[in-house]
């Protein structure tokens, strides 16, 4: 059965860093797919091979001192070239955000893990800098 897909105007501004200059220019349409969703996380696992990389994204929906409950909602899987894209596109968005609204505090706020936070994202910055080695290596 084909999927209808839904135009719509997205609800807010879409970050993306600029293309390199070399790179051809060209718009990108943005469509919703009939069965589109928006999902709710405050967890997150990042997974690597070497041919991709993966974010399971999920919500805590037990926590005590000794224990966090996490349910699993959904896996993305991208190739490592697009997951560096986006990992800069986070952080412009972040960045853009933070000059409107303030800095945003990495604490434990609503029951978060703060140290797990900072080891995530280590472990992704060390993911970013071996891809880029890789890529050079290859160049």
């Amino acid at each position: 059965m084909a999927r209808k897909a839904q135009i719509s105007a997205p609800s807010s501004p879409v970050v993306n860093p600029p293309p390199p200059s070399s790179a051809p220019q060209f718009a990108i349409k943005s469509v919703k797919t009939g069965d589109y969703h928006t999902i709710y996380s405050n967890f997150s696992k990042i997974g690597i091979s070497q041919w991709d990389l993966s974010v399971i994204f999920g919500q805590i929906i037990e926590s005590s001192e000794s224990e966090n409950v996490a349910e699993e909602t959904i896996c993305i899987k991208f190739s490592p070239q697009y997951f560096k894209v986006l990992a800069e596109s986070l952080n412009t968005a972040i960045s853009q955000w933070e000059s409107l609204f303030g800095v945003i505090p990495l604490g434990l706020g609503q029951g978060g893990n703060a140290p797990g936070m900072a080891k995530a994202f280590d472990t992704l910055k060390g993911v970013l800098v071996a891809i880029e080695k890789q890529t050079k290596a290859n160049s």
